[in-house]
C-alpha cells in the first residue's frame, strides 16, 4: 500500500485533527466535483467560493485559493473535497469529467476568440487589465503602459487581504508586460542598427 496516496487516515496526517474535523463540516459546501487525468476538481463554499484541485493517483498532493492552504497547509476545503471524492470512489460513482476547454477553443474562429475575450474582460479586472498592458506594449505606447501600471500598482495604505490576489496578478501582469516590451524594444533597436550599418555600407 502507498501512504502517501489519498486516503482518510493520509488526509488527518496531512491536515490535523482540527482542519480534517472542519472538512467534515464542509461536505456539504462542495460543489462542481468534476475529474480530470489524476486530479478531481471542485468548489467549496465558505467565505468565499474556494477552489479546490486535488490528485488522485500517485502520491497526493493538493491545491485551494484560500488563505490557509496559500500557507502551505493542507486546508478544511481540500479535506471536504478528498472526502466527497473518496466516498464517490468507494461506492462506485464518479464525477463528471473536466470540459475540454483546449479543444472548444481551438475550435473557435478568430471573431468568436475576440467576442469572448471582451466578454469575459468585460466582468474581469485582471483579465481586462492584462489584455490593457499587452495593448499597450503592442501598440508600443509607452505612455499608456506607465500609466496603466501607475494605477494599478501604486497604493497609499495596506492593500486588504481580500484584494491580495488581485492586486499580486496586477504586479506580475505588470511585469511581464514591461519585459515583453523590453525585449520587443530591443529587437526594434536591433533592426534600426541593422538597417542603418547596410545604408552605409
Amino acid at each position: 500500500m502507498d501512504v502517501l496516496r489519498l486516503s482518510r487516515e493520509r488526509l488527518l496526517d496531512l491536515a490535523g485533527r482540527t482542519s480534517f474535523d472542519r472538512g467534515l463540516e464542509y461536505l456539504g459546501q462542495v460543489s462542481g466535483l468534476r475529474r480530470g487525468e489524476g486530479v478531481v476538481h471542485a468548489t467549496v463554499r465558505g467565505h468565499r467560493r474556494y477552489r479546490v484541485r486535488i490528485t488522485t493517483e500517485g502520491a497526493f498532493f493538493w491545491c485551494c485559493d484560500c488563505p490557509w492552504a496559500e500557507e502551505g497547509n493542507c486546508c478544511k476545503h481540500v479535506v471536504a473535497v478528498s472526502l466527497v471524492h473518496l466516498h464517490e470512489r468507494e461506492h462506485g460513482e464518479s464525477a463528471p469529467p473536466v470540459s475540454d476547454i483546449s479543444s472548444y477553443l481551438h475550435g473557435l474562429d478568430r471573431e468568436q476568440l475576440v467576442e469572448l475575450l471582451l466578454e469575459e474582460a468585460g466582468y474581469s479586472h485582471p483579465l481586462s487589465f492584462a489584455l490593457e498592458v499587452r495593448a499597450a506594449v503592442a501598440a508600443q505606447d509607452t505612455e499608456a503602459l506607465r500609466a496603466l501600471c501607475e494605477g494599478a500598482l501604486r497604493v497609499t495604505e495596506p492593500v486588504p487581504y481580500d484584494q491580495a490576489d488581485e492586486y499580486a496578478r496586477a504586479v506580475h501582469n505588470a511585469v511581464d508586460g514591461t519585459r515583453i516590451g523590453g525585449v520587443r524594444s530591443d529587437r526594434s533597436r536591433h533592426g534600426t542598427l541593422q538597417r542603418g550599418s547596410r545604408l552605409h555600407q
